[in-house]
């Protein structure tokens, strides 16, 4: 991606050099699963109850220095967490017991201090493929936010072909379009659990060892705890769903290098100041595609700073529509029309959500998901059923869900940006125009599954054509 050509208030971003196998480490005490049942569930935002003993995270945006916000934070008697000034985003916490009537007027003065961009809780964010799980296999249909258990399956007998030859890849004609001549390796950043760094298919895949949001360490890699830290009776029941992703897109596009990070636990759960940071440092390493297979509650302000940050940059964002089986969640239904640019970073930039891309899922049939939301906010849809892809410890599982769908999606962005050079912009806009129509087959759901079924061949070769 060409830095010069970035629009005027555009973050810089710059390449970090690309990973040598002999760096990368081997994880340990990986899950001993051989075929077996493994409950996943897509960000689908439940926001955590938040008892009186707990302290209230708050995530604050402020144009100013971290002295300025130290001052305010002693004199609310918050705790300043972490911080980056460059994008005006600050993390703080309160004291356990804190009331709601108290917590509320923390918010209130927040707001007060020139300076003060926004004030809001941090609020939770969930896988939607395991956000919907319970112990009992079941799903939170019916309860405050609705997402269905889709579940993923470990292959007793993996084989390399079951992974390259799959029959998503043909649906989409991925495999016909990797006869198409590169002139670009694009960089497509994993923001989820994280990867397993020496996978046999993901080993050679690597721009960077990336980072972790989550405990805030060095490699944005796959990690247990053996806790059930949710307290859903399940354990660890995300582990293994980035380096799903990650495989995922390495399936549709070869040769794209993934940069991995880690926002989400291993039990799906995080916060959108994580996930918000982690999109700043994505865009800020040189990605050239994002990839959020999450979703949250409620539109969080960090979140829309970075999604804006990211567009600015011409990153291209593929989110999951989640998994309602209904109404797409946040970030899916972002609206860049009801936000005026928040960060100061990137003041005067002209943004209209174009290349946020809210991804929907199809079986193999071009049948919508039943899993899968749905809406005028889906831009366009791909296969999300029974997706065969990388676990760690160099196994191979079956997952289902739009967090599978929205990671073909991006797989197709970075094919397309390799085949037509720099411009991300357009990758995302090619996706749209290049897609096959798929309302015949869903009549119920015409006009929600956007432009129609993602077509990776016809997108490459429109590439072909505008190629300089």
């Amino acid at each position: 991606m060409s830095l010069s050509a970035r629009p005027a208030g555009s973050p810089s971003r710059s390449r970090s050099m690309i990973v040598r196998s002999s760096q990368i480490p081997r994880l340990t005490g990986l899950l001993a699963l051989s075929l077996g049942v493994v409950l996943l569930a897509h960000p689908v935002d439940a926001q955590t109850p938040s008892g009186p003993s707990q302290p209230r995270r708050v995530s604050l945006g402020f144009d100013g220095l971290e002295q300025e916000v130290e001052t305010i934070a002693d004199e609310l008697e918050l705790d300043l967490l972490e911080g980056n000034e460059k994008v005006s985003t600050w993390l703080l916490k309160t004291a356990p017991g804190i009331s709601e009537v108290q917590f509320s007027q923390v918010l209130v003065t927040l707001g007060t201090y020139n300076g003060t961009l926004y004030a809001e809780e941090d609020l939770r964010a969930d896988i939607p493929d395991v956000a919907g799980c319970r112990a009992d296999g079941g799903s939170t249909a019916g309860e405050v936010q609705p997402q269905q258990c889709t579940v993923g399956f470990v292959d007793g007998d993996p084989t390399d072909e079951k992974y390259a030859s799959q029959s998503a890849l043909k649906q989409i004609s991925a495999t016909s379009a990797h006869w198409l001549k590169r002139s670009y390796t694009p960089v497509v950043a994993v923001i989820d659990t994280g990867i397993d760094p020496g996978h046999k298919w993901l080993a050679g895949q690597l721009f960077s060892l990336g980072h972790d949001f989550v405990d805030e360490a060095p490699g944005g890699f796959e990690r247990t705890d053996g806790i059930d830290d949710d307290g859903d009776g399940l354990l660890d029941e995300a582990y293994g769903h980035g380096t799903h992703i990650a495989g995922t897109i390495i399936a549709v596009d070869p040769k794209a290098l993934i940069l991995p990070i880690r926002a989400m636990d291993t039990d799906g759960g995080g916060f959108a100041f994580d996930i918000a940071q982690a999109i700043f440092y994505a865009v800020d390493e040189g990605a050239d595609i994002i990839n959020l297979s999450l979703s949250v509650s409620h539109p969080a302000q960090s979140l829309i700073s970075a999604l804006q940050y990211a567009e600015a940059a011409d990153v291209v964002v593929f989110t999951s529509a989640g998994n309602t089986g209904g109404d797409v969640l946040f970030p899916g239904n972002y609206d860049a029309s009801e936000h005026a640019v928040i960060l100061p970073a990137i003041a005067g930039a002209v943004l209209d959500g174009r290349e946020i891309l809210t991804v929907a899922a199809v079986d193999a049939s071009d049948i919508k998901a039943d899993f899968s939301a749905w809406g005028p906010d889906v831009d366009i849809c791909a296969p999300g059923v029974a997706v065969y892809s990388t676990f760690p410890g160099d196994q191979f599982a079956w997952y289902s869900g739009t967090s599978m769908a929205t990671a073909i999606a991006s797989g197709v962005a970075a094919l397309t940006l390799g085949i037509g050079g720099p411009g991300p912009i357009k990758s995302g806009e090619l996706l749209r125009q290049s897609a096959d129509p798929v309302d015949s087959l869903n009549a119920p759901f015409e006009g929600g599954l956007g432009a129609g079924r993602l077509d990776a061949l016809a997108a490459g070769l429109d590439a072909l054509k505008l190629k300089p």
